[in-house]
């Protein structure tokens, strides 16, 4: 299966004392991008039907709002992030537009190494 699913984000960023305050506002399926509301992936190897890539969909729409929770409550609080910000597992670039900025990110192969070390324990439901 392959698709290209638009995500939309918004927060609030401030930059004081070399330190970034962020606040993740919203990170969300962009439905209003062309092709949003389609009934099937791009290329659908695996036969999944409409039913099927509408439960897809709504499970990712879950992800994304847990993984904007979990951003905000562990990553982005206090002052955690300091300038300047270098990570080998995610390559972020920042593009300006008209009234918007964009953040691209692009996660690096063997992340779920990086994730296993640092982040999961022995209460993780991950294996």
């Amino acid at each position: 299966m392959y698709d290209c699913v638009e995500m939309s984000m918004s927060g609030d960023l401030e930059a004081k004392n070399n330190i970034l305050h962020m606040k993740m506002l919203d990170f969300k399926i962009d439905l209003d991008t062309r092709g949003a509301n389609r009934m099937s992936p791009k290329r659908n190897a695996m036969n999944v039907t409409a039913n099927e890539y509408r439960e897809f969909l709504q499970d990712f729409s879950f992800t994304l709002g847990e993984t904007k929770k979990w951003l905000n409550e562990v990553a982005f609080r206090g002052d955690r992030v300091k300038l300047p910000f270098r990570s080998d597992e995610f390559q972020t670039t920042v593009d300006f537009g008209s009234q918007k900025m964009h953040v691209y990110i692009e996660v690096e192969d063997k992340l779920y190494r990086y994730l296993e070390e640092n982040l999961w324990d022995d209460n993780s439901w991950i294996s």
